[in-house]
């Protein structure tokens, strides 16, 4: 045992033995964590998937649970999903049992939390947390330390922002510090994310020793045959497949059932009951061998065991997204990493290339944060339940609302959900929850942001001519039997279409699942791959057939962005999925950079398509008008797009270089009428 061990070890007076003797030293992130949490200092810890996070974080605080006597419920752990939550309880029972320190979990289905005699450590989600901070305040006079896991889950979304307001109600209740540690395999500023939580804070920031080692294969081909081989090649036994669909996770449980796998081969994904879904991660976790093919139910923390291979079948959206799922796979293997990419078609390889190169060079892309305002509605809600007997002033409303709704919105809101009957007042001073919203709280149904989605749209030819089938992600312009179509009418889940009849050029393929989301941060390193003897921000274009074609890789919804953008400004333009634009009329690309307003004018046109796509919140609806596009100009990080669109300049290809391009990106040139 080396001195610093030894060192640390003298400090872990009672949690020593239950949390590390089976060790006998320990790992990198606990030598940097155990010291600066044994001091009192909060600290973000960033550090590779089953690297020791969880016992770096959870030894020291119950280390000073037991020397400081600290009562009642003193730790609140938040983990992003119930699977997590069970996880956790399962590590946690051991140490903790023998150390006689009291704990429980709180989901909506594991309900095991007494607020009349709490626990000294509760593990929960953001959900459950929000029930319970808003029924039971009561509970968390005593609490001391917040542990925020798997924090990059919910930073950036409408559940971290849910987090955030939650936080500062907890602060204003219990009118002292509480340390805070935030916990994240993938962080690309550690720093950033740290603020939105938490200040005074420390970085505990230790990198993957691992080489990422990738092959990709071809769909097209017997890529199941190959795979095996490899396989058997590495002694490769236990894998993990990602898929971007629930129907291509059951369509691949059959092509994977040969031998050695045979009726050792799972899908799981979210259709599955949740005692299916705990039934194949129980043998994962203890068989030798097996395969399990996931949509991103298993992207997160899960124990299913050691895994030797990853195979990713079509690529993520991002690198964050391919290093979380490389990372659930590789735990035995101490040196490398080794991930398999299945590709569809050339473009989906140029994705999977560059994906995979950002990530062996550690390039993170730092999350373009912007506060979602649909969890204003949601925590008004949730705080006035709070203080449903004695209500709540404008003053308090704004403080705790601070870190996500702008002051000047909040008044306004208010009266929005005034109008709405959700929210009374008594002489414009005390706010109060309304007999509606009370009924809506008994039933529990105020305390999650989460979305309802429909899995499934009905497509119907406007025209008449019956159903043309169906799509799992609606967007305003879509391909669907070979056509491209445009949405002209939304109802629930029915969308009528009419041939889309603009431009020259349709794509081959669409992009399925989350694929969708790719944006144009990704799209400069694809530009980069595509042409690399432009300059950096310089994008390629080129003047054929009467119209001009701008290589600008923004990814489909920024994509259609400027193209409406371009249609006020009375530009015939079409995008093609995102990857360029092909306008009628202009020789000249400078042309077509539009300005804030037009873009702002474009999401207030489309918020109804818009809506539809982006990740806004369950609570969207509830917005006032004016809000309604400000949310969604939010989400879609407007402000940085336009910035990105102002530093892009143009350069014409060749013919030569233009064909290639399109040939790359699976294009074909065809007639309007076709």
């Amino acid at each position: 045992m080396s001195k610093l061990d030894g060192n640390i070890k003298k400090q872990l007076r009672k949690t020593w033995l239950p949390f590390f003797s089976r060790f006998g030293k320990l790992l990198e992130v606990q030598r940097q964590c155990i010291p600066e949490i044994l001091r009192g200092i909060n600290v973000v810890v960033c550090s590779p998937t089953a690297s020791g996070k969880t016992e770096a974080v959870l030894a020291p605080l119950v280390e000073r649970l037991l020397a400081e006597d600290w009562e009642g419920l003193c730790i609140l752990w938040i983990s992003p999903t119930r699977a997590l939550v069970n996880d956790l309880k399962a590590r946690f029972t051991p140490p903790l049992k023998s150390l006689g320190v009291s704990f429980a979990r709180k989901t909506g289905d594991r309900p095991e939390f007494d607020p009349s005699c709490p626990a000294s450590v509760l593990i929960t989600t953001p959900e459950s947390f929000d029930s319970l901070l808003s029924r039971h305040p009561g509970a968390f006079q005593q609490i001391e330390v917040i542990v925020l896991d798997d924090i990059h889950l919910l930073d950036g979304t409408y559940r971290g922002d849910q987090v955030r307001v939650l936080l500062k109600r907890l602060k204003r209740l219990r009118k002292k510090e509480i340390h805070t540690y935030a916990l994240s395999a993938t962080i690309a500023d550690p720093v950033v994310l740290g603020q939105r939580y938490m200040s005074d804070f420390s970085v505990v920031d230790v990198p993957s020793t691992k080489e990422l080692e990738f092959l990709l294969l071809n769909a097209n081909e017997p890529f199941v045959d190959d795979l095996i081989l490899e396989f058997k090649r590495r002694d490769v036994r236990k894998v993990l497949v990602f898929v971007n669909s629930r129907a291509e996770a059951e369509a691949l449980v059959a092509r994977f059932r040969t031998p050695p796998f045979l009726h050792k081969t799972f899908a799981h994904h979210g259709s599955l009951s949740k005692r299916e879904r705990e039934e194949i991660e129980g043998f994962m976790n203890i068989s030798p061998t097996g395969i399990c093919i996931a949509t991103t139910t298993l992207e997160l923390g899960i124990d299913i065991g050691d895994i030797d291979a990853v195979v990713l079948y079509g690529p993520p959206h991002d690198v964050r997204s391919l290093l979380q799922r490389v990372g659930r796979g590789n735990r035995r293997r101490q040196d490398r990493a080794l991930a398999f990419g299945v590709y569809n078609d050339e473009w989906e390889k140029l994705l999977f290339e560059v994906l995979f190169h950002e990530a062996q060079a550690g390039r993170l892309e730092s999350e373009m944060y912007s506060p979602h305002l649909s969890v204003g509605v949601q925590q008004i809600f949730s705080y006035l339940h709070q203080r449903r007997h004695v209500g709540t002033t404008l003053r308090s409303l704004k403080s705790v609302l601070s870190p996500i709704v702008p002051e000047e919105s909040i008044h306004p809101l208010l009266n929005h959900l005034m109008d709405k009957e959700y929210v009374e007042t008594s002489g414009d001073t005390i706010f109060a929850p309304s007999d509606k919203l009370l009924r809506l709280s008994r039933r529990g149904l105020i305390h999650s942001n989460i979305e309802s989605r429909s899995s499934e749209y009905t497509v119907l030819n406007a025209d008449g001519g019956g159903p043309l089938g169906s799509i799992q992600i609606l967007t305003p312009f879509f391909r669907l039997g070979g056509r491209t179509w445009n949405v002209v009418r939304i109802q629930k889940n029915t969308v009528w279409v009419k041939p889309a009849q603009q431009g020259l050029l349709y794509a081959g393929r669409a992009f399925k699942g989350k694929n969708i989301f790719w944006d144009f941060r990704l799209g400069l390193r694809l530009k980069e791959r595509l042409h690399p003897a432009l300059a950096p921000y310089e994008y390629p274009f080129r003047n054929a057939k009467g119209a001009l074609y701008l290589f600008h890789l923004s990814g489909p919804i920024h994509g259609f962005l400027w193209q409406e953008a371009l249609r006020k400004s009375k530009f015939e333009t079409h995008d093609s999925e995102g990857t360029f634009l092909t306008v009628e009329g202009v020789s000249e690309p400078d042309q077509l950079k539009p300005d804030k307003g037009q873009l702002l004018q474009a999401i207030l046109d489309n918020t109804k398509y818009l809506k539809r796509i982006l990740p806004l919140g369950a609570y969207f609806h509830l917005l006032s008008k004016d809000l309604q596009p400000q949310a969604v100009g939010h989400a879609l990080n407007i402000e940085a797009f336009y910035e990105h669109l102002t530093k892009m300049k143009f350069k014409e290809i060749s013919e030569d270089a233009f064909n290639a391009t399109l040939a790359l990106l699976d294009y074909q040139t065809v007639s309007p009428a076709q």
